[in-house]
């Protein structure tokens, strides 16, 4: 493992957006807005709770997520998930995942439009011990329409092990280099832990580009690619999450 290597590292094979096949639950783009139609009645949460984020978990139902995500969306234009724990925060990138296919179905969806988001972290008090404290990651997700990609972004690759600093040091570097349109960084992982230290390192580089003082922003639209692994006897393909990081402001 290194810490964000050159992606040719893994050598992926482009796959295109599979929103809905990342999971059984939501095989295919006529299974997966079934999936949403169900959600927005059944984990939607009520009116008076709409301010409220939603909460992901090690064993959140991923489309189910995906659902509630989409149609927070559509009745106030954004949708706030939280999450503890590495696996929790994988089911919730995956969910946005799917919550962005849901949205591009829809017959009103703009041209174009993905959904973004803007990752941060809190730390909060754990109920019944004044002393312990765990950190939340918290996903901001909104519509967002990117502008023509006019340079290649840089490739990187977050593994397991990546320290969280390096990683967000060059992802911040990529967005302060970049000037033109399209994304800055192209950032891969697979697996749960490495996806979480991606996120986690996206949150981190905000920060750094915050204490710039030169207003710099960036947006992530999380996706998945095709990958087969290289050497002997490796026909499997399997699925990588790509974080594509898009310069907004600054």
């Amino acid at each position: 493992a290194a810490d964000a290597l050159p992606a040719s590292a893994l050598a992926p094979r482009r796959g295109g957006r599979e929103a809905a096949r990342h999971s059984a639950a939501a095989g295919s783009r006529s299974y997966a807005a079934t999936a949403q139609v169900a959600a927005d009645s059944a984990a939607v949460p009520a009116a008076d709770a709409e301010s409220e984020a939603l909460m992901a978990t090690a064993d959140s139902n991923v489309a189910s997520l995906g659902g509630a995500i989409a149609g927070r969306v559509r009745r106030t234009g954004r949708a706030t998930v939280q999450s503890i724990s590495s696996k929790a925060a994988y089911q919730a990138i995956k969910a946005m995942v799917n919550a962005d296919d849901y949205l591009a179905q829809d017959a009103d969806a703009p041209s174009g439009a993905r959904l973004a988001s803007v990752f941060s972290e809190r730390s909060v008090a754990v109920e019944g011990d004044a002393d312990a404290r765990r950190t939340v990651l918290v996903i901001e997700a909104s519509r967002f329409t990117p502008p023509p990609c006019d340079e290649a972004p840089r490739e990187l690759v977050v593994s397991a092990k990546t320290n969280a600093g390096k990683a967000a040091a060059a992802m911040a570097s990529a967005c302060r280099a970049r000037e033109g349109g399209g994304p800055a960084a192209l950032v891969r992982a697979m697996g749960a832990v490495a996806v979480h230290q991606a996120l986690i390192s996206a949150a981190i580089a905000q920060q750094y580009l915050d204490n710039d003082g030169r207003g710099v922003k960036f947006v992530t639209i999380p996706g998945f690619e095709d990958y087969r692994p290289d050497g002997p006897g490796t026909n499997r393909k399997t699925k990588q999450m790509v974080l594509s990081l898009v310069r907004v402001a600054g």
